[in-house]
């Protein structure tokens, strides 16, 4: 399948934006400090002239519509051509010089050979100079040709203490040639440059600087220009190490990929291939459990975007761009350690659904079936080995806590949803429904959550107990603050809060009265809740007939009848009895007889 015209065009803008991140990364690590000068001589205020020129280059690439981008790199490779024609007219004067001062030489057999591939070489760069280069006023073929005179004059056997001069004359016809077509552009870069102001000056009145800084921004960070990036930085890395690497092959990737983790420009670009990862991750997820690709983009936060700004926040907290090699291997490992888990708690929010509805449905595909028990075997083992590594590798502290603790919690939870997931099983194979099911599952889940609430408070604990040794900060006592906030007391009162509504709901189902047999028989129909028979029922003050069940589950979302949303109360031995008045199967609340 060839690629489409949009495909070309897309692919030929990352090659040729993707050099503005190597410029932007290359004067971040070796020449941020000359971008001021460092004395007030001319050479001085020259060099941090340059230096900038060299970042605002980097800029421009990322920033310019892709024609301008064009119109630069085609510049920028003509003044690489004249560049080498001038080095090419140095070095063959050199290399005359040297020959003619040879007296050993009687007959040099060389000689038009020579001259041949010179002049030629100075014709092919003259020609691709003219077919680049654009504008009205282009220079002339002969004006770029200059540096044919020093060969010009060796073939007319000119003495070579005159190739100097005329290599000068070159270079003077040159930087005229240079200054013309610099003029003739000037109209043209005016025009830019009042457009780029007035564009920029109607977006700041319509959306304001807030509008302006994200329009650049969604400019400068195009994920998949920081993707293409990374990729290149690690493979030159990996082809730097490989040679003399005589470790396993998983430590080479985690070095190399350590060592592109040295400035910010690189670290925002490692950010974004994990993002990635975690994204192809999380959609071979998707597909694995629906067998198909139609759920891919169903949820924003399944995005892999999650992971990647926590490793940059990781990253950014443990300054890992200041570590040296190899210190900042194990701190790298650790923060994709704790990506990890965060993946994992991502997958198993994409798994957990999938049981429930398999479990509930009474689905037959057993291929289905097979491959979601696999997914959760998979997030019950490999959390508890990645625990029992780290654990054999690492000291525990309260960092490493927070990741054993995250990966222990994934298990416990798959657990208990395995558990959830036999009890509904269990109740499809019974012949008739299984009244206390809502409480075993009840159950279930709590036990779940209990032990949960249990593994943050031993890292609460954990992380109080460090703070007595000396081993403390304030990003520690963040890191505390939030887990102690979401995961102890968010925990404990949503518990809390869940029994209570559940016990409000049992004792208001068990003071309802049971119907009598005259009444089931004179409503003849079904539970409007869960629409089976009714062969024992409740009956509300509006007179309404349920499930017992079926009400009590009910009333755990809201304290309304279903039918008439009439407020649901305890009911009061001195209230009216069941058989005072007949039940009603319509929406209205029942008028007194």
């Amino acid at each position: 399948m060839r690629p489409s015209r949009a495909q070309v065009e897309a692919a030929v803008g990352i090659i040729m934006r993707v050099p503005g991140l190597f410029i932007i990364d290359y004067w971040w690590q070796h020449d941020r400090n000359k971008s001021v000068p460092q004395s007030m001589s001319l050479q001085g205020v020259l060099n941090a002239v340059l230096t900038n020129l060299v970042l605002v280059h980097g800029f421009l690439l990322l920033l310019l519509p892709i024609s301008r981008v064009r119109s630069l790199y085609t510049n920028f490779v003509s003044a690489l051509l004249l560049l080498s024609s001038h080095l090419l007219s140095k070095y063959y004067i050199q290399m005359e010089e040297s020959l003619a001062q040879d007296q050993h030489l009687d007959i040099d057999e060389s000689f038009t050979r020579r001259q041949v591939a010179a002049f030629l070489a100075h014709v092919v760069l003259a020609w691709m100079v003219y077919e680049l280069l654009d504008g009205p006023y282009r220079p002339l073929l002969p004006i770029l040709s200059c540096y044919t005179l020093p060969v010009l004059a060796r073939v007319f056997d000119f003495p070579w203490e005159s190739l100097e001069v005329l290599h000068n004359f070159g270079n003077a016809l040159m930087c005229v040639s240079v200054a013309c077509y610099l003029y003739s552009q000037l109209p043209s870069l005016i025009s830019f440059l009042k457009d780029a102001y007035l564009d920029t000056l109607l977006l700041t009145m319509r959306f304001g600087w807030i509008g302006l800084m994200t329009l650049f921004w969604n400019k400068l960070f195009v994920p998949t220009h920081f993707l293409v990036f990374w990729l290149i930085e690690f493979c030159v890395k990996l082809a730097e190490m490989y040679p003399t690497w005589e470790s396993p092959w998983y430590l080479l990737v985690l070095s190399s990929a350590s060592g592109v983790c040295s400035s910010p420009v690189t670290l925002v670009a490692s950010s974004v291939t994990v993002s990635y990862l975690a994204y192809l991750i999380l959609s071979g997820t998707k597909a694995f459990l629906h067998g198909s690709l139609s759920f891919l983009n169903d949820h924003p936060m399944h995005s892999g975007w999650t992971e990647g700004i926590t490793m940059l926040l990781l990253a950014l907290q443990t300054g890992l761009t200041e570590i040296k090699m190899p210190s900042r291997v194990a701190v790298l490992l650790i923060i994709l350690f704790i990506v990890m888990s965060s993946l994992l708690q991502s997958v198993l929010e994409i798994t957990e659904p999938v049981v429930l509805a398999l479990s509930a449905s009474q689905s037959r595909q057993v291929g289905r079936h097979v491959r979601t028990l696999g997914m959760c075997a998979f997030l019950v083992a490999f959390p508890l080995h990645i625990t029992w590594r780290l654990a054999s590798l690492f000291p525990i502290d309260f960092w490493m806590m927070i990741v054993l603790s995250s990966c222990i919690l994934t298990s416990v939870q798959v657990v208990g949803l395995l558990v959830i997931y036999g009890l509904f099983v269990y109740d499809a194979w019974r012949t008739e429904p299984w009244e206390a099911l809502d409480d075993v599952i009840y159950v279930a889940r709590a036990l779940t959550k209990v032990l949960e609430f249990l593994v943050a408070v031993f890292v609460v604990g954990m992380g109080f107990w460090e703070s007595t040794t000396g081993k403390w900060n304030w990003a520690n006592a963040s890191i505390l603050l939030v887990h102690c906030y979401f995961n102890v007391w968010q925990r404990m009162q949503a518990g809390w809060h869940s029994f209570l509504l559940r016990r409000e709901a049992v004792r208001k189902t068990e003071s309802l009265p049971e119907a009598s047999a005259e009444q089931l028989l004179l409503h003849n129909d079904v539970c409007s809740i869960c629409y089976s028979d009714m062969r024992a029922a409740c009956v509300t003050k509006c007179q309404h007939l349920f499930h017992r069940t079926c009400l009590r589950k009910w009333l755990y979302i809201q304290d309304k009848c279903p039918l008439c949303h009439a407020h649901v109360s305890l009911e009061t031995p001195g209230e009216s009895e069941p058989g005072e008045s007949e039940p009603s199967g319509s929406s209205e609340a029942p008028e007194p007889r």
